[in-house]
C-alpha cells in the first residue's frame, strides 16, 4: 500500500508518549492504518514516536499550550492561523485523508481550529472529524457560543465527515452542530489487545489467524497430548457445544507427550475422531501449529499464558490427575472453569462456584446444556466477551475506520 498514494495524516495537540485517553485512540487508530500498509502520519504539537512504522511530525503550534487567543488581536490571529496552515499543507502533502481529534470541538487552541477547518474545507483531503468532547456539554466551562473565534467550534466544517463515539455523544454533537443525527457516525472506543496485555508475538498472531474475537466461545484445554487427559471427551463436548455456539474454537495447547511411547498414535485417534465429528475448522492443536516463520506457536510460558487470557472458559476432562495446575491458572484469570469430576480437581475446586464438575460417562449433550446455562448466567464472562467482540480495536478499525477513510472493509491491500 505504500507509494500508491494512500496515506493518512492524524492530527491532535498531542501524541504518545503524553497519556491520555485520546493519545491511546490516536495511537490505536496510527497502529492500525500502519498494520494495513497505509502510510501514517501523526501531526502533534507535543510528543515523540508514537510506534514502529508511523511518521510523527511535531508541530509545535498544535499544541494546546502554544497560544492564548484572548491576548491576540484579530489581525495578528488570523496572521498566525495563514502561517499554521501553511505548516499544515506542507505536512499533508501526498495524503489523501485527514483525522482531526477534538481539536475542531475543543477550545484549547483556536487558532489551530481555524487553520485546520480551512485545510479542510480546501478540499484536496477526505476528513473524519472525531468528537470526543465540547466545553458546551461541562457546565464547569462558561463560554461563549456566538462570537468569533469560538463559532470555530460550535458550527460544522464544510466537506468533513464527523464521528463521535457514543450514540448519547451523537445527538449532543447533532445539537451543538445543527446536523442531523444520521450524518453523524458513531465509532466507539476499542482496547488494543496486544498494547493493553502485552500479548507474546504468538498470541497476537493467534488472534488475527483464526479470528478469536468473532468467535462465539473460545474453550481452552492446556495439557499435554497423553491418553490421561481425556481430550475425546472435550472434542465431544465441544461438537455438542456447537448447537449454541456455532463459532467455537477449542484450543489444545499442549504438545505430545514426549515421555508416553502411546501418545503419538493417541493424538492420530483425536485427529481421526476431529475429522469424523466435521470439527476440523473448530478444533486447534497448537502443538503442531506453526508461526508464519515456522517456529512453534507455544514456545514459551508468556505465549501459553497470553492464550490463556483470549479464551472464555477452561475445559479440563482428565480421568485421572496428580494435581491439576491448570485450575489454579484458571481462577488467577476469573475464568469459568469446566472440569472432570474426578477427586483431585474436587479437592482444588474447594467451594468455588466458579466452575461446573462432569462425570467422566455424563451424554456430551447433557454437558453442552450445562456449559451452556452455565455460561448464561456468568457476569464476568458475559462482560469479557463482550468486550473481547465489540471493542476489540482493530475489529472496529475494519468495520468502521476503513470504510469511512474509503477504503472498503478488510485489508486496504
Amino acid at each position: 500500500m505504500k507509494g500508491n498514494g494512500k496515506g493518512v495524516a492524524i492530527v491532535h495537540y498531542s501524541a504518545p508518549p503524553v497519556v491520555g485517553g485520546v493519545e491511546t485512540i490516536l495511537r490505536n487508530q496510527a497502529c492500525f492504518l500502519a498494520d494495513c500498509g497505509l502510510r501514517v502520519r501523526v501531526l502533534a504539537g507535543a510528543g515523540g514516536d508514537v510506534a514502529p512504522g508511523v511518521e510523527t511530525k511535531i508541530i509545535p503550534e498544535l499544541s494546546s499550550a502554544h497560544y492564548r487567543t484572548r491576548d491576540l488581536a484579530e489581525t495578528e490571529f488570523r496572521r498566525e492561523v495563514e502561517l499554521l496552515l501553511g505548516k499544515l499543507k506542507e505536512a499533508t502533502i501526498g495524503f489523501h485523508a485527514l483525522i482531526v481529534h477534538n481539536m475542531l470541538t475543543m477550545p484549547f487552541n483556536l487558532v489551530a481550529t481555524a487553520a485546520l477547518r480551512n485545510l479542510i474545507e480546501d478540499g484536496s483531503l477526505r476528513a473524519l472529524v472525531w468528537c470526543h468532547d465540547s466545553p458546551y456539554f461541562d457546565p464547569a466551562y462558561r463560554l461563549p457560543r456566538g462570537e468569533y473565534p469560538y463559532t470555530l467550534i460550535t458550527s460544522p466544517v464544510r466537506g468533513a465527515k464527523y464521528v463521535t463515539i457514543t450514540e448519547h455523544r451523537r445527538s449532543l454533537f447533532a445539537r451543538l452542530l445543527g446536523l442531523p443525527e444520521e450524518e453523524i457516525e458513531v465509532v466507539r472506543n476499542g482496547i488494543d489487545l496486544s498494547h493493553f496485555l502485552s500479548l507474546a508475538p504468538q498470541a497476537a498472531v493467534l488472534i488475527e489467524e483464526f479470528s478469536l474475537y468473532e468467535r462465539d466461545l473460545n474453550v481452552i484445554s492446556p495439557v499435554r497430548i497423553t491418553p490421561r487427559k481425556n481430550l475425546e471427551m472435550a472434542i465431544r463436548i465441544c461438537h455438542a457445544l456447537l448447537y449454541y455456539y456455532p463459532g467455537l474454537l477449542l484450543i489444545v495447547t499442549g504438545y505430545v507427550d514426549p515421555h508416553n511411547t502411546e501418545a503419538g498414535a493417541y493424538f492420530q485417534r483425536l485427529k481421526r475422531l476431529v475429522e469424523e465429528l466435521g470439527m476440523a475448522e473448530h478444533v486447534l492443536f497448537l502443538g503442531e501449529h506453526r508461526m508464519p516463520d515456522g517456529t512453534p506457536t507455544v514456545a514459551d510460558w508468556k505465549a501459553t499464558r497470553d492464550i490463556y487470557s483470549l479464551a472464555d472458559v477452561l475445559l479440563l476432562t482428565s480421568y485421572a490427575e496428580g494435581f491439576g495446575l491448570p485450575l489454579l491458572e484458571a481462577g488467577l484469570l476469573r475464568m469459568p472453569i469446566v472440569c472432570s469430576d474426578i477427586p483431585t480437581l474436587r479437592e482444588i475446586l474447594g467451594t468455588t462456584r466458579n466452575a461446573i464438575v462432569v462425570g467422566l460417562e455424563e451424554d456430551p449433550r447433557a454437558v453442552a446444556g450445562r456449559i451452556h446455562e452455565f455460561l448464561s448466567t456468568h457476569a464476568t464472562f458475559q462482560h469479557f466477551k463482550h468486550v473481547f467482540r465489540e471493542y476489540h480495536w482493530k475489529a472496529i478499525g475494519k468495520s468502521k475506520l476503513l470504510p469511512l477513510l474509503g477504503l472498503g472493509g478488510g485489508s486496504p491491500g
